[in-house]
């Protein structure tokens, strides 16, 4: 969810929080929502070639076509949708605090502010701010969180790139593979590029499944509004968490996705 200090899961906010969402002109704005815990549900995927997330079934999301609900979406060809992609992150002065606990969702271990992180492409430049170490075949990233916030206070964009690339393996020339169990990071990278304008597009295994998320450079930046490109329902039962917020002339944004009022 994008908050007023940037993408969060969820399930790390509080009984309410401040999001950071949109009207009814497409502008970034904030608004109160409140969330409770519910029972086990299997989330939903949706991917296009400017972001992708998992979404709970029971929530509705805007469409070119309209409301949509996240369930149905595994019963379409959900490539006669079309879905708006808002990845805009504002400046926030807690963004290395926010980066640093996303990078804790895939940290191999964390003590006394040093992270250690798997290595997984060794054909990339390392951050000149980190590290490395090989034990029995392995190579891993160690980062200090001092000289992490320092480099994001500097450039955050290219920081998080670079360590993104580091982290995930390589998928082929300019390309790099992010598991789903990543996609919070994936979302930190999609939000860079587009503040940088630099041009990607996301790919999948196939239009009802996928293992991986593939994120390639290229010279086009996505449009506006993409084309749908994948949607499957997890294989297990997931936490999920309600959204609701009083306002219609106001939705949150999840991963980049509109969600459509009355509660996600």
């Amino acid at each position: 969810m994008l908050t007023q200090h940037g993408w969060a899961f969820a399930g790390t906010l509080g009984s309410e929080a401040t999001l950071v969402g949109v009207d009814r002109s497409g502008r970034a704005a904030r608004a109160t929502v409140l969330l409770e815990r519910k029972g086990k549900v299997r989330p939903v995927f949706i991917g296009t070639r400017a972001t992708c997330c998992w979404l709970a079934p029971e929530a509705r999301i805007v469409a070119d076509a309209g409301s949509v609900s996240v369930a149905d979406l595994v019963n379409v060809d959900v490539r006669d949708l079309r879905f708006e992609a808002h990845l805009q992150v504002e400046e926030v002065s807690e963004l290395p605090a926010s980066l640093w606990r996303t990078l804790l969702t895939v940290a191999q271990t964390e003590r006394a502010g040093t992270m250690v992180l798997p290595l997984r492409n060794r054909a990339a430049s390392l951050p000149t701010w980190a590290h490395s170490f090989e034990r029995r075949g392995r190579r891993y990233l160690v980062v200090r969180r001092d000289n992490l916030a320092t480099e994001l206070e500097q450039d955050w964009r290219d920081s998080w790139l670079t360590l993104c690339r580091s982290i995930h393996y390589p998928a082929g020339e300019d390309k790099v593979r992010f598991p789903l169990a990543s996609l919070e990071l994936l979302t930190w990278a999609l939000s860079a590029m587009s503040a940088s304008r630099i041009g990607y597009s996301l790919s999948f295994d196939t239009l009802q499944f996928s293992w991986y998320v593939d994120l390639k450079l290229q010279q086009r930046t996505p449009l506006p509004v993409e084309r749908g490109a994948c949607a499957f329902t997890h294989t297990h039962d997931e936490q999920a968490i309600r959204v609701w917020w009083d306002s219609s002339s106001w939705c949150p944004v999840i991963s980049g996705f509109v969600m459509a009022p009355g509660g996600a």
